[in-house]
């Protein structure tokens, strides 16, 4: 008998992260009843409040730097990125050496990190001390969550009650590992997941930690000016993400698989092409522009403003 083939690693990690996702849910119950903590940024156990500067003021610039290969093309950029009220970074960031602060500044102030990234990870930086931490706990979105199903968009009791166990598990987990002040980490509300779906119109399956950082800061800093640096998802083509293969796939746990293939993939610290993502780079690329076109994000420039 032929071996089985292996999969590839990025496809069974999302896989077990959603099969585990549903089994958590199910095993709640999708009617049951019961209290969930807070998820507005004000109370509960893991729903503490966004960071804020040393002077307990909100920060007034935030600049949010993706890991786009395009991130280093302007070695210009490091002291008007460091001149920002706020820095945010993402999952395993590479900012080692002085050609790499020099494009990329040397400071991170809110650290975004994916659910399925562990501070025990070889590519964890310990050296890195961010004012907050910062995690996304996903919630999938179902099948039929659409612009014409919005019902089907919404949040049901148990997967929050499935959100807020994950959450506090996670920080335990990084209180625990790093020695952090409870008000060190902080899980995205779900308000944010759900201003995506049934505001701008974003249903596919898995947003990124990159998507998810802009409406973060939005949601969190509403009065800020907020930069972009090195989001190359804007830069994939709709025929990268053919939309039938898209919704097909995410119909059926089964058979995930990447959903998007497009030479903007790839992190600037690395030499191999990935051949693709589980993300939806063209409908990340939409909302984006969206932002930018209402004025809610603007490009990094190195003459941004940073006050």
């Amino acid at each position: 008998r032929r071996p089985r083939p292996r999969a590839k690693a990025g496809v069974t990690v999302t896989f077990l992260m959603f099969a585990a996702w549903h089994a958590e849910v199910a095993a709640q119950g999708s009617d049951a009843k019961s209290t969930v903590l807070q998820h507005n940024g004000s109370t509960g156990d893991i729903g503490v409040a966004p960071a804020m500067l040393t002077n307990g003021t909100p920060p007034r610039s935030i600049v949010l730097i993706a890991n786009g290969k395009s991130a280093q093309g302007n070695k210009a950029f490091g002291r008007t990125i460091d001149r920002m009220d706020f820095v945010v970074r993402f999952n395993y960031f590479k900012i080692r050496g002085s050609a790499a602060a020099a494009a990329l500044g040397s400071r991170t102030d809110l650290w975004f990190l994916s659910e399925m990234k562990r501070p025990a990870a070889r590519e964890f930086d310990k050296t890195i001390h961010p004012r907050q931490y910062v995690i996304p706990v996903a919630i999938p979105a179902r099948l039929g969550c659409s612009k014409k199903a919005l019902k089907k968009c919404t949040v049901l009791p148990a997967e929050r009650r499935a959100w807020n166990t994950r959450g506090r598990r996670l920080k335990n987990l990084y209180c625990g590992k790093l020695k952090l002040r409870p008000d060190s980490f902080r899980v995205v509300p779900l308000e944010v997941l759900e201003t995506l779906r049934q505001k701008y119109g974003f249903f596919s399956m898995w947003p990124s930690t990159g998507l998810l950082g802009i409406l973060y800061v939005l949601h969190s800093y509403p009065d800020a000016k907020v930069y972009l640096h090195g989001y190359d998802f804007t830069r994939a083509k709709k025929s990268d993400c053919p939309e039938e293969a898209v919704r097909r796939r995410e119909g059926k746990a089964s058979a995930r698989t990447y959903i998007c293939r497009s030479s903007a993939l790839g992190h600037f610290w690395e030499t191999h092409k990935k051949s693709g993502t589980v993300h939806n780079m063209f409908a990340e690329g939409e909302v984006i522009r969206r932002l930018s076109k209402d004025g809610k994000i603007a490009v990094l420039k190195a003459t941004s403003p940073t006050t």
